[in-house]
């Protein structure tokens, strides 16, 4: 009886701390409020969730609250398409909701017109909860239902982390400094998830196949355990550190835009002057729109020159600039008296490991080796 009631206050508060988070990031105003929002509705989807596995279990669920548990389960499908639709929000600046995201509820919309068609057609025989507790871990709709949720999920899992993937490549084109932008922790909650969700599938499928009349105990534990750390560092993260994403355009602009033979002349010649003269990028925090500002050009027309003329993004063009000053300070080293971690802070850079790093691509060799050989040489 102890293991049961500490199972239940575990539930309790997991379910509480979800719908808490939920509704603060209703109310919260820092950060973005559309990724706020969708987070939001994330927990609470997941709350709704974890209530349905702990109506499943043996001795709680009655027959006059089957037909509450069984819409309950809409929430399930919702997880995956809200999971994909936060990461987008966290990493697409120009990223709004929209009719056609509705799309996205479409298999919770077909489960409960099908939930719909069975409830209508069921014997009166069924309310005896034995049976019905039979028919839902028994019976082949129950089979698709578990496989269809769980093909949904790693279908969502593996969207979101395509995003992130695009996300880290592209990101290169509008920043040169990504010192502050860590995707570790939003790897973490979709992995965290994921485990979640897969420990949770294993539970009702080892229920089906057995025909257990409810889930295990001892996996529900622990899956409410990972539920309250992963829940933790979501709201942790998200509202600590709300910019941890310099979001990018979705869509570039200048993906179909067309620039002429001359303009690109212009473009780069215009360029290649500026960053000769003016040094803009001795600036650690340099993006792609604020040199496009100082040169007077259209930031997709800039990003479209550097990508097309000069063959690398963003992040690359400014660093060979600051690898280029670097070995300049380097190179006299002895006569300043300037430290590797004082060039490398004097070319631009803001941290040691991304300077040695940028170096050593673009130079051929780590700064010690280039600085130790202009002393020799010297």
């Amino acid at each position: 009886m102890g293991t049961w009631c500490f199972f239940d206050t575990f539930n309790t508060v997991s379910i509480s701390l979800l719908c808490l988070f939920s509704l603060f990031l209703f109310t919260q105003k820092r950060g973005k409020p559309v990724s706020n929002r969708t987070l939001g509705f994330f927990l609470m989807a997941w709350a709704l969730a974890l209530v349905n596995f702990v109506m499943s279990r043996p001795g709680l669920l009655s027959p006059s609250l089957l037909p509450l548990f069984m819409f309950m389960n809409t929430a399930n499908f919702l997880l995956g398409p809200l999971l994909y639709l936060y990461v987008k929000t966290v990493a697409y600046r120009d990223f709004a909701w929209k009719r056609a995201h509705v799309l996205h509820a479409l298999p919770a919309a077909v489960y409960l017109a099908a939930l719909g068609a069975i409830a209508a057609t069921a014997p009166r025989t069924l309310l005896a909860l034995d049976e019905l507790r039979k028919s839902f871990f028994g019976s082949v709709g129950m089979r698709f239902f578990s496989v269809a949720i769980s093909c949904q999920l790693l279908s969502y899992v593996a969207a979101s982390l395509l995003v992130l993937r695009s996300y880290r490549v592209r990101i290169k084109d509008s920043y040169s400094s990504l010192d502050k932008i860590s995707l570790t922790w939003l790897y973490l909650f979709i992995g965290g998830f994921g485990l979640i969700w897969l420990i949770g599938s294993l539970n009702y499928l080892t229920a089906i196949i057995t025909a257990r009349r409810g889930p295990s105990l001892e996996l529900g534990i622990l899956n409410m355990i990972i539920t309250l750390v992963v829940a933790a560092v979501i709201l942790f993260r998200a509202l600590k550190q709300p910019e941890i994403f310099l979001g990018i355009e979705e869509k570039p602009k200048y993906e179909h835009y067309a620039l002429s033979e001359t303009e690109s002349d212009r473009i780069l010649s215009a360029l290649n002057g500026f960053m000769a003269a003016e040094k803009p990028y001795l600036v650690p925090g340099l993006s792609l729109g604020e040199l496009a500002k100082k040169l007077g050009f259209a930031p997709r027309a800039l990003s479209q020159v550097i990508n097309s003329r000069l063959g690398k993004n963003f992040l690359d063009f400014v660093n060979s600039h600051r690898v280029e000053e670097a070995r300049r300070l380097l190179a006299t080293a002895r006569l300043n008296s300037k430290s590797i971690l004082e060039v490398a802070f004097a070319s631009g850079f803001n941290s040691k490991s991304v300077f040695n790093k940028a170096f050593k691509k673009h130079a051929g060799m780590p700064p010690k080796d280039f600085k130790d050989k202009a002393e020799i040489a010297g």
